[in-house]
């Protein structure tokens, strides 16, 4: 986890993902929210937006990412404001455990030790949200895999093995070929793990059995569930809301001057991940910005510049803008309120920036986008 310079603070004003928080407010009544998400606003940030407003609401709520995401969440929901919103799960393994926890408490299981059981506590939150583009089929697949073991179902595997045919392990087999075998599986597997310890487990898996992804390997055959099958488990049926966050990337038009960060020096792409997060602070300086990327004042300026093709004020004020210019068309936010938004004290200084970077004036531009 990259270290914050302890004199760093970000949250002075609000974060740019509060005008995501903005788009949300209107459809919080609504069962299901597809909330698409600017390339520059962090999932994990507006989850937690939603989440704290949705408990300020006396609302209980739960958010589902991958579990590669979790030191990033743990480090992002460190130093955002309200309510402290992960409780760590203890185990072998605390990362993965927390993400399987608190997975298994947004997917409606009140004791994530109990999920797999013949009858779970059901207790759904009254929102969920969902981080949409890592909730891939590798997520839920996780959860629900069925594995026929060799050792353990030595009968079950054989007659499996054969009726799979000359596959040489580990290989995934053709989508295909699964398919036209799903139904004979079905009926070969159903009296083993329709038992006790596997009932609910399986009875949600077989819905999708055609269209799950099965991996032969030399001990054991894994058939895992499309990521789709989360729809039909109780905690996502039986929210009052689910909210899918997805982010969508920005038209060529419309599209600032972010750099590729794929050949940035460590220092410097850590000083655009900082700003990004922190670029509607008033108080956002250039020493300041160095002092995080632990370089100084001169030598920074002139290595962000070399590297983004942008100077250091001039990559401020166009994230900036691009967060006014998504205010001012998605939100009715006064334009005083809009330029306080993203970091400007003086009106009249955001108005002169924003004509010089639009070619016209901020209600002008808002007249246009018909808002």
């Amino acid at each position: 986890m990259t270290a914050v310079h302890p004199d760093a603070p970000c949250w002075s004003r609000r974060p740019a993902e509060a005008s995501s928080l903005e788009r949300y407010f209107p459809r919080r009544g609504e069962a299901d929210v597809e909330l698409p998400l600017p390339e520059r606003h962090d999932p994990v940030v507006v989850a937690s937006l939603i989440g704290a407003d949705a408990m300020a609401r006396g609302r209980s709520v739960m958010c589902v990412t991958s579990d590669d995401q979790v030191d990033h969440v743990l480090e992002r929901l460190a130093v955002l404001p309200g309510p402290e919103a992960v409780d760590l799960h203890r185990g072998d393994n605390p990362l993965r455990d927390l993400v399987a926890h608190h997975t298994g408490q947004a997917l409606g299981v009140s004791g994530f030790s109990t999920y797999f059981g013949p009858n779970p506590g059901i207790d759904p939150a009254d929102v969920v949200v969902l981080d949409a583009d890592r909730m891939n089929d590798t997520v839920i697949g996780a959860l629900f895999a069925v594995r026929v073991d060799r050792r353990t179902h030595p009968a079950v595997h054989r007659r499996l093995r054969e009726l799979i045919g000359d596959v040489h392990p580990p290989q995934g087999l053709e989508p295909a070929r699964w398919k036209t075998l799903a139904a004979r599986v079905r009926a070969m597997l159903t009296p083993v793990f329709c038992g006790e310890d596997t009932r609910f487990t399986w009875l949600r898996l077989q819905p999708f059995l055609p269209e799950c992804r099965v991996v032969v390997g030399v001990d054991d055959i894994v058939i895992s569930p499309p990521g789709k099958l989360l729809h039909a488990l109780p905690g996502y049926r039986h929210a009052k809301q689910r909210v899918h966050l997805r982010v969508v990337p920005a038209p060529a038009a419309e599209a600032g001057t972010e750099p590729d960060v794929s050949g940035l020096s460590p220092s410097i792409r850590y000083a655009v991940d900082y700003l990004r997060t922190c670029f509607t602070d008033p108080d956002l300086t250039l020493n300041r910005v160095a002092s995080v990327a632990y370089m100084s004042r001169y030598h920074f300026s002139r290595s962000f510049h070399e590297q983004t093709g942008h100077r250091f004020i001039d990559f401020v004020t166009s994230l900036r803008m691009d967060e006014a210019r998504l205010l001012l068309r998605e939100s009715s936010t006064s334009i005083t309120e809009v330029a306080r938004a993203v970091g400007y004290r003086e009106l009249s200084h955001f108005q002169r920036m924003f004509k010089k970077r639009f070619g016209m004036s901020a209600s002008a531009y808002r007249t246009a986008a018909g808002n």
